[in-house]
């Protein structure tokens, strides 16, 4: 008998919790959008922060954050941007953010319903990119024979515009236009041009001084897993001026001419299987 009320008690309580919850949920939530609906454009930060109340997300001008909704940063005129995720603990549903200028007045409010589609695709193409690189045995202590040996491209080439995000798909982050030097693998020839994409965690068209190469002219060893454009690398190696770009260049050389699987100085790969037979 005790054992009966036992059970019934504690059913009752973690009814009563759950019940609680969903209670409070659907409060927090009818608050979020009531506060999102009376924000006006013009107010101040702090007549934000106190109509959703608890301590907000907090973006400033040209930061990345990748653990929001969008994957597009604070821009000019846009100086910080504050938000708050919908109170669903469960589920990443809603989010509600505030862009403010430097006289810090709302000058963009946007209430997302779901992760944005472009954050969706760069987060696919992410983990594609790393279940390739994990397939292919490639890891931190890889070394350029490793990625020789794994890559379908690798190339040494010169920059030839500033990276760009291409507006009809900003998924791929900035993109860089160059010119092929070098070619050790792969169906890009020298004197050949490729459009190449970031790997490092930047998006938005403010992001571009935190690249390398971002200079026309500045030199780049790229190895990639796949050779369909806008190639996507595995490592970029940055190479400095030409004098250390020439070095690195024979050193990729000599590993080529090792591993036997590599062209010489700019050769295409007709050249390279007919030199082979």
């Amino acid at each position: 008998m005790k054992s009966r009320l036992l059970l019934k008690f504690l059913i009752g309580a973690v009814a009563t919790a759950l019940f609680a919850y969903a209670g409070l949920y659907v409060y927090r939530e009818r608050r979020y959008a009531s506060a999102f609906a009376e924000t006006r454009l013009g107010d101040s930060p702090e007549t934000v922060t106190h109509r959703f109340g608890a301590a907000p997300n907090t973006e400033f001008l040209h930061s990345g954050y990748f653990l929001g909704f969008t994957m597009f940063p604070c821009t000019q005129p846009c100086e910080h941007r504050i938000w708050w995720e919908a109170p669903n603990g469960a589920f990443r549903e809603q989010a509600y953010y505030f862009e403010f200028d430097l006289n810090r007045q709302l000058i963009r409010k946007t209430h997302y319903e779901h992760l944005d589609e472009i954050y969706l695709r760069w987060e696919e193409r992410s983990k594609e990119g790393m279940k390739r690189v994990r397939e292919a045995g490639l890891g931190w202590s890889s070394n350029d024979a490793d990625r020789l040996r794994a890559a379908k491209v690798a190339v040494l080439v010169r920059l030839l515009e500033p990276p760009e995000v291409d507006p009809r798909d900003p998924s791929w982050g900035p993109l860089s236009k160059f010119l092929v030097i070098r070619s050790w693998k792969g169906p890009f020839h020298a004197d050949a041009t490729i459009t190449a994409a970031t790997t490092a965690m930047c998006y938005g068209s403010s992001c571009v001084a935190d690249l390398n190469p971002k200079q026309a002219g500045e030199f780049a060893v790229i190895f990639s897993l796949g050779d369909v454009q806008p190639i996507y690398p595995i490592i970029y190696g940055y190479g400095g001026d030409e004098a250390h770009i020439e070095e690195k260049a024979r050193e990729l050389d000599a590993v080529a001419e090792r591993g036997g699987d590599g062209a010489r100085l700019g050769e295409s790969p007709a050249t390279v299987r007919q030199r082979r037979h």
